[in-house]
């Protein structure tokens, strides 16, 4: 965390407007997302983008964490598909952010659907519907 955080100084010094944080094995846990997101924010005050893989199912769950620690973009996919595991996914965070923290994205329900059914038939995968 030391060597992040005088990387992130650095980085803003020299005019970046942002950090992406990336959790690229998919390891961390919602409680040390929050932790490390809001002592990157507090010690630097750069704005940061968090990028979560779903190696252990935490993708989305850290995503909000991150969130919640100050982060103010949320790297997500379609479906949740990405490399290995997968990312945080789209439509779990347009209901997460919805349902738990009442924030609207103003993302049209009818088109998130259809870009749904697209990809999965693009990326030669069911599409799991809730009943």
């Amino acid at each position: 965390m030391d060597f992040l955080i005088r990387f992130a100084s650095l980085a803003k010094e020299e005019g970046a407007a942002r950090l992406r944080f990336a959790d690229t094995l998919g390891v961390l846990d919602p409680f040390t997302t929050k932790d490390k997101i809001s002592q990157i924010r507090q010690e630097t005050g750069i704005d940061i983008e968090i990028h979560s893989h779903n190696d252990f199912g935490m993708a989305t769950a850290n995503t909000l964490a991150a969130h919640h620690g100050g982060a103010k973009y949320l790297s997500t996919t379609v479906l949740g598909l990405g490399e290995r595991a997968g990312n945080s996914s789209f439509e779990e965070m347009i209901r997460v952010l919805k349902e738990f923290l009442g924030i609207d994205p103003a993302v049209d329900e009818q088109k998130l659907a259809e870009l749904n059914h697209y990809v999965a038939r693009a990326a030669n995968r069911p599409l799991l519907l809730a009943k």
